[in-house]
């Protein structure tokens, strides 16, 4: 198989969201593919301050995340949709601040990312490599 996908929907509510990090990290493992395997934590980690994200700055009961392996173009593409139109903005976090420093440290494991509104809100992506 060339492409590899696993979607679901999330709760904005912290306190019944289910635990996707962990769900995302099981059906890597199931997968049993070794480049993406070697970079497991990594899609796991990006994926985790999306959606933390999400939580924090969305809109909306629930927002859905998506994400895609594509073997043959070695990437990896994270997704997360929600509901609101305020675009993100990066923060410079404080010496002392413990918030906000996020993405920031996600970016040294993504090629790219971006956000994109949609006729119901907004996609927020992050995109990463495969190792050879």
């Amino acid at each position: 198989m060339d492409e590899y996908r696993c979607t679901f929907s999330e709760s904005r509510r912290p306190e019944v969201a289910k635990p996707s990090p962990h769900r995302l990290d099981k059906q890597i493992k199931n997968w049993g593919i070794g480049p993406v395997e070697s970079i497991r934590s990594d899609i796991v980690y990006v994926m985790n301050e999306m959606i933390v994200n999400a939580i924090r700055h969305g809109a909306g009961e629930e927002f859905i995340v998506d994400v895609r392996v594509d073997i043959i173009r070695r990437r990896v593409l994270i997704e997360v949709y929600d509901e609101s139109t305020d675009l993100p903005t990066r923060r410079q976090a404080g010496e002392y601040d413990e918030n906000g420093r996020g993405m920031e440290l996600a970016d040294h494991y993504v090629i790219a990312r971006g956000v994109e509104l949609t006729g119901q809100g907004k996609r927020v992506w992050a995109k990463l490599g495969l190792p050879d």
